[in-house]
């Protein structure tokens, strides 16, 4: 993630202690169908996302911590080329989808809990490459959150300043998903 205030990095990637990975993860699951002729493998995911980060503004002198919990609902869909699977017995795959993020909870923020800091739904995009053998696929998927994290109309002295108003955000994410394909396994 990037954070910057006119063009200042303002982000601290703060340091994990041991047993405090699950604070920046993602938990989900895709339910898709696969067709068996061509492969095709529409689907709908649910996530939940914990975020755990530091900032720092240039007039403050200690940084300020961010515990962002958020629910994302999605769709896409994994296209393998289903003539080189029935041919070599694997296949290339390639990934496209949209998700829809929805902040559920603003444990910890710069002022405080209130959700209204951020931009509560944004949508993400997900792009992916990998490939597919017998019923498992890996996929290497980028996503990019196409919003600003923080709402740059916000202010905390009902319109006396807007601290965010220069803040730019740049959320990018890379996982590697694993896939098993369940039912018949047709070719």
């Amino acid at each position: 993630m990037s954070i910057k205030d006119n063009g200042t990095e303002i982000y601290e990637n703060r340091k994990l202690k041991f047993g405090e990975f699950y604070k920046n993860t993602y938990i989900y699951a895709n339910f898709g169908w696969k067709w068996a002729y061509t492969g095709l493998c529409p689907y709908v995911s649910l996530k939940f996302r914990w975020q755990n980060f530091d900032t720092k503004f240039l007039a403050d002198e200690e940084s300020k911590q961010n515990k962002i919990r958020t629910f994302i609902p999605g769709v896409g869909v994994r296209m393998p080329f289903a003539n080189l699977k029935r041919k070599w017995g694997w296949s290339p795959v390639i990934e496209i989808g949209s998700e829809y993020n929805i902040i559920t909870k603003y444990k910890k923020g710069i002022f405080g809990t209130d959700k209204n800091q951020l931009n509560n739904k944004t949508l993400t995009t997900t792009y992916g490459l990998g490939f597919e053998f017998w019923r498992f696929a890996v996929v290497g998927t980028l996503s990019s959150n196409s919003n600003e994290l923080y709402n740059r109309d916000y202010s905390p002295d009902n319109g006396f300043s807007y601290p965010f108003k220069n803040i730019t955000t740049n959320d990018m994410s890379f996982r590697i998903d694993l896939s098993y394909y369940l039912g018949r396994n047709k070719r």
